[in-house]
């Protein structure tokens, strides 16, 4: 199973259980009760970010009052996400890193080694796009920390400054409209990517709101890095990886065929997306609202 067709098939399943629980009137807790598992895995269940067992799924569906059509639904589903799990442990096409240094070192080594990178956010403006008050108010950091975040923003920043590398941001309309930190954050921050618009070497565009999208192609961010793999002298290829940020890791998608479903839906959100004068325009929009908003009465 594709990746993507693993993303939806896991949001189907937990928008089921969470439907039947509405149904049933019952609390998570309830539902953990008569389950007889935790209540933090029935919310992570639910918002799809932990993969249920068979077991577990079992478990949910008895305690639901599930049918018998939809337990034999759920049960399928679950054992073939699964052995699909199984699988990509398997082949290493994807792998989940939890913790923090040694995988994102190896993001950044991948980072500053591409020649292209293109990234899509849906709530919040990309890293390499933040300006400091930003990064810092979007990862709620302060005190002594707060150096060292900045530090290192302004090292992965770098890249942006050669101009033999080429990147491409697909943001949605929400992450202008969110308040992060406050509106002068966040007005100086549209400020930066209207800058940023205007460099010859980055193509950033903004998928405006109202846009009749699927919720799977604006509920995850990602970020495509290829990077040149050299064969032998005088030779050599491009190879692209995808970077997901999870609730509980980091993941890397490395099978050429589910790195490329990431890249059609690249080209199909920035295919709707606005840029150049359109995309100013936008900009100017929502800075003058966090402006406004801003004032004190």
């Amino acid at each position: 199973m594709r990746a993507i067709e693993s993303l939806l098939l896991k949001a189907m399943v937990a928008e089921t259980v969470h439907d039947l629980r509405g149904t049933a009137e019952l609390t998570g807790q309830d539902v953990a009760r008569r389950a007889g598992i935790s209540q933090s895995k029935v919310h992570k269940i639910e918002k799809g970010t932990l993969l249920p067992s068979v077991d577990d799924t079992r478990a949910l569906a008895s305690a639901l009052d599930a049918n018998e059509e939809t337990t034999h639904w759920l049960l399928n589903c679950a054992t073939r996400l699964q052995q699909d799990a199984a699988r990509t442990r398997g082949n290493n096409h994807v792998l989940l890193h939890r913790g923090s240094h040694p995988i994102h070192d190896e993001i950044r080594r991948t980072q500053g080694a591409a020649i292209t990178t293109r990234a899509v956010a849906a709530l919040t403006v990309p890293l390499l796009l933040r300006t400091v008050d930003y990064q810092l108010a979007a990862m709620g950091i302060t005190g002594h920390y707060s150096r060292i975040a900045t530090d290192l923003l302004r090292h992965q920043q770098h890249v942006l400054a050669d101009q033999d590398k080429h990147f491409g941001f697909v943001v949605h309309e929400s992450a202008l409209n969110a308040t992060i930190g406050s509106h002068a954050i966040t007005a100086a921050q549209i400020d930066r990517l209207r800058v940023l618009a205007q460099h010859p070497n980055i193509d950033l565009a903004v998928v405006p709101a109202p846009t009749t999208i699927t919720a799977a192609l604006v509920d995850f961010a990602f970020t495509l890095h290829s990077t040149p793999t050299f064969c032998f002298p005088g030779s050599s290829s491009v190879r692209t990886s995808a970077v997901l940020e999870t609730m509980t890791g980091t993941a890397r998608i490395l099978n050429p065929e589910d790195v490329q479903e990431y890249e059609e839906i690249y080209a199909r959100l920035r295919s709707i997306a606005v840029a150049g004068n359109e995309l100013i325009s936008l900009l100017d929009r929502a800075h003058a609202t966090h402006l406004d908003r801003g004032v004190e009465p």
